[in-house]
């Protein structure tokens, strides 16, 4: 809901929404700028590429950011220069720190006397914004041109390599281990956690794409398998390791645990909808695990042009 208030606040300064990136970028009293979620998804940073000359230093930049009120820290990283928008409590006075945040940061490096630039090469002129593997870039036609290239190499050598299915069972698998061990650890201490089935869905799906170098739907068809065999384990192993610590001795009969555990789920309420309680939490990991997958894998070859700077935009 706040993204399409933000939407409506930035077109009012010049500033335009990117689906692919989920971002906005435009230029805004002659300085180019993107506006992007932290990488915890629930907060807003401003980026600004800028030079006066070389790249900006941290300090300056550190005591520019003190001079705005809707800021709060400022890092720096080359010419991309981070400003870390304050969030209040309410959504209407964040969406006031944003609005302000856009309209003072450029009067600040102005005063400053840093201007825009291409985040990777530092130079000022036939600047452009564009979307490289899902993110908003500020670039030289020069240096669009070089990582177009590299994206579609980069998507060449993917197409020639394919997925490899073996090693993303062994992935998959790997994965599920970690998985079930913390599901082990989380219900020895007397809970069917949704931490410990996200971790389960997660691992199983990561360790997959990792190992198969990529995450089609065969592959994520296998991990829903893989995850559904190691969760169904998880919960027996769970259970024989629960009755073995309350008395040591039953271990000689593991087998005959095991056999009773495996068969009370079809047939004992109680186990049957701890197991389902189980899956569902694995099911809250996994699928946006594989969406993820998917955008990423998507993403990663994905380049394109959203708009040149021109002169006359340090005027809007």
């Amino acid at each position: 809901m706040i993204d399409g208030k933000i939407t409506e606040l930035l077109q009012t300064k010049g500033m335009e929404y990117d689906e692919t990136s989920a971002s906005w970028y435009g230029t805004v009293s002659g300085y180019s700028m993107k506006l992007v979620r932290t990488n915890d998804g629930k907060n807003y940073e401003l980026v600004v590429p800028v030079t006066n000359g070389s790249m900006p230093d941290k300090q300056t930049m550190a005591e520019l950011g003190k001079q705005i009120n809707a800021v709060g820290r400022v890092t720096v990283k080359q010419y991309d220069v981070t400003f870390f928008i304050k969030r209040p409590l309410t959504t209407g006075a964040y969406l006031e720190n944003i609005s302000a945040a856009v309209s003072a940061v450029p009067e600040a490096l102005r005063s400053s006397g840093f201007t825009s630039c291409c985040e990777a090469s530092g130079r000022t002129d036939n600047l452009l914004f564009c979307v490289v593997g899902g993110e908003v870039l500020l670039l030289t036609d020069e240096e669009y041109g070089k990582r177009e290239i590299a994206v579609k190499e980069r998507h060449y050598t993917k197409s020639e390599k394919g997925e490899n299915v073996v090693t993303g069972i062994v992935g998959a698998f790997l994965g599920s281990i970690i998985g079930l061990i913390v599901i082990v650890l989380v219900g020895q201490l007397g809970y069917v956690a949704v931490l410990s089935g996200i971790v389960m869905g997660v691992c199983t799906v990561k360790g997959y794409a990792i190992l198969g170098g990529r995450l089609s739907k065969k592959g994520a068809v296998i991990s829903l398998i893989i995850m559904v065999g190691m969760t169904f384990a998880a919960f027996i192993l769970d259970s024989c390791i629960y009755v073995i610590r309350q008395s040591p001795d039953d271990v000689a009969y593991i087998e005959e645990m095991i056999r009773y555990f495996a068969d009370a789920v079809f047939k004992e309420p109680k186990y049957a909808v701890e197991l389902i309680k189980l899956f569902a939490f694995t099911l809250i990991g996994a699928v946006p695990a594989m969406l993820g997958a998917f955008r990423d894998e998507k993403m990663s070859i994905t380049a394109y042009k959203l708009k040149d700077v021109r002169k006359d935009d340090e005027y809007m």
